[in-house]
């Protein structure tokens, strides 16, 4: 992690080869809250979020309370 602090971290190459998450994991996690009574839809996280690709996918997740 102490990569990420040193002056020298090019956040633009990080964010470049950075592998992303496939749409079908959040339609995986958005139906499976849909189909389990008491699925809770007011909050998301997402660890170790890098830069927020996740996090940004995770927007309607909060939008469907």
């Amino acid at each position: 992690m102490a990569t990420f602090g040193k002056s020298t971290f090019d956040t633009s190459i990080y964010t470049a080869f950075r592998p992303t998450c496939p749409r079908s994991l959040f339609d995986f996690i958005f139906r499976y809250h849909e189909r389990n009574k008491g699925g809770r839809w007011d909050r998301a996280v997402d660890l170790g979020c890098g830069m927020g690709q996740a996090t940004v996918e995770l927007i309607p997740f909060k939008k469907r309370q």
